[in-house]
């Protein structure tokens, strides 16, 4: 018996039993780096020379680690931002003290806090602003205006788009799990005069236990929001990649980097890896960390 058999009768009844979604495929941003990755990297040497050696090359330091110095308005003279959550929903609230707790937790000191509305030096809220064919950013940050703003129809959506992620990744996972069983015991009992009726039986038994597990995740999801905890943790990231761009860091060309242009991580459709979190899955890369680092030093030096 070939595999490619029982995968299609097994994900047929599988799916229109459970969920009938149509398979989706997913982008893994974790994979691979660039020529460029080892240079846009800053040294250990780079990281310990004095504020008149970041005076006097700012610009060439900019250029070889892709430093947009204009872009840090939100920093005070100590490179730090304090935020203000302009809007009331928990869940961007959530997002919010995660991608601040990121950026901490890696640069070793608090580079972000809460602010207030009468005392902040960066805003963040929910953009009514519709998605062009030009622009489909589900967020962004505003130098001039020392916003960051998150599109809130790309927001409202992602709970929907995330539970059907979560359900398909499973779906693969305990399919082909269960191809590998049916396979196995095929092979077991090749040799028996009854082994199509064994197959068979054997081939129900892996589908119904295939629509179990899946019916009681599904079901998970629902109960315990699983879909808005995986929203929670992409925005964190999403925001922590636009606390970069605050912190004067452009785009990376390396891959592995949470500054990467389309940074992102299979982890928020893995549904064990958001059940099994808490606090989300922090993208900030060794480059990302060294590159603010070496940012923060000279805002400091030019402040």
């Amino acid at each position: 018996m070939k595999t490619a058999s029982s995968h299609s009768i097994l994900s047929a009844l599988t799916r229109g039993a459970v969920i009938g979604l149509a398979a989706m495929s997913f982008t893994s941003f974790t994979g691979g780096t660039t020529g460029h990755a080892a240079s846009l990297t800053p040294s250990a040497s780079v990281l310990k020379q004095s504020a008149n050696y970041y005076r006097t090359h700012k610009a060439s330091l900019a250029k070889r680690y892709r430093f947009d110095y204009s872009a840090q308005t939100s920093m005070g003279k100590t490179g730090l931002t304090k935020v203000y959550i302009a809007t009331s929903n928990t869940d961007v609230k959530k997002s919010v003290n995660l991608a601040m707790g990121y950026w901490n937790h890696k640069l070793g000191h608090t580079i972000f806090k809460l602010g207030t509305k009468q005392s902040h030096t960066m805003t963040v809220n929910l953009s009514t602003a519709k998605a062009s064919a030009a622009d489909r950013s589900d967020a962004w940050w505003l130098p001039a205006k020392r916003l960051t703003q998150i599109r809130s129809s790309e927001f409202a959506t992602e709970t929907t788009t995330l539970r059907n992620a979560m359900m398909n990744h499973s779906e693969v996972a305990v399919i082909n799990q269960a191809n590998r069983n049916i396979d196995a015991y095929a092979k077991r009992v090749a040799g028996d005069a009854n082994a199509t009726t064994l197959i068979a039986t054997y081939r129900a038994k892996e589908v119904a236990n295939a629509k179990q597990q899946l019916t009681a995740e599904l079901n998970n999801i629902n109960q315990n929001s699983l879909d808005r905890r995986a929203r929670v943790f992409e925005y964190a990231d999403t925001l922590a990649h636009e606390f970069g761009h605050s912190l004067g860091l452009k785009h990376s060309p390396n891959k592995t980097d949470l500054m990467y242009w389309q940074s992102g991580s299979s982890k928020f459709y893995n549904y064990d890896a958001v059940k099994n979190s808490t606090t989300g899955f922090n993208l900030i890369s060794p480059t990302d960390k060294n590159r603010a680092k070496l940012a923060i030093k000279i805002h400091q030096a030019l402040a």
